[in-house]
């Protein structure tokens, strides 16, 4: 009597060999242990495939840093053109050495960016580099409340230097003295904004979905669209 082979320690390859030559009716179980072998391979592979294919694609959809900022050069063109056509109707000029009107361009700018992701979920610039911000846990479509949350923070800091300034410029004005009270704020909010902006580049870099601060407090994701 010959000795059963150790099937289970054949390879997928080997396996699919013995089933092509074992005599089915004189050895029905050899033949039916190989095609249990056979299908409990396959099923892993297929798992593997699956768990593989998961790695590679998820973090794929998540990788938008570049994208990001080229969505950021991209809305900064645009606005700068719109700043450009009030500087024309108004009489002013936002790039001069004005910091009041240089804080006001920002606050426009939260403000094009709360909307657009609000009623979008899309900037132009985002449009062209097509990328989309999401909810995080739906990634459906996100409302203008969380639009408003992801943009709370800068906005009500440049809110807060802009009221400075106009403080400072109507102290000038009046007075001709600056007071240092007010010196004072405005170092305190610049340095809150550049270590904010530095937050935000840590968070983006730090995490396998790219998520700025302003992500985490309006719950939200930035993905891909391609």
């Amino acid at each position: 009597m010959f000795e059963v082979p150790p099937f289970s320690e054949y390879s997928y390859e080997e396996l699919l060999e013995a089933k092509k030559h074992i005599d089915r009716d004189r050895y029905p179980e050899r033949y039916e242990t190989v095609v249990t072998l056979l299908n409990n391979k396959f099923n892993s592979y297929d798992r593997q495939s699956e768990t593989s294919t998961e790695v590679h694609i998820e973090p794929c959809k998540y990788a938008t840093f570049w994208r990001r900022v080229g969505a950021i050069f991209i809305d900064a063109l645009i606005l700068s053109a719109v700043f450009s056509i009030e500087s024309l109707i108004f009489g002013f000029n936002y790039h001069g050495g004005n910091l009041l009107l240089s804080t006001l361009a920002w606050i426009q700018m939260s403000l094009y960016n709360l909307f657009m992701h609000g009623r979008y979920g899309q900037t132009f610039g985002k449009v062209v580099t097509r990328i989309k911000v999401v909810d995080h846990d739906t990634e459906q479509k996100i409302n203008i409340k969380q639009s408003l949350r992801r943009e709370s923070v800068g906005l009500v800091l440049y809110m807060l230097l802009w009221a400075l300034f106009m403080v400072l410029s109507i102290e000038l004005f009046i007075n001709d003295t600056v007071p240092t009270i007010v010196l004072y704020l405005l170092s305190g909010i610049e340095a809150v904004l550049l270590f904010w902006f530095l937050a935000e580049l840590v968070s983006v870099l730090s995490n396998h979905k790219s998520r700025a601060l302003h992500d985490y407090i309006g719950k939200t994701v930035v993905v891909r669209v391609d």
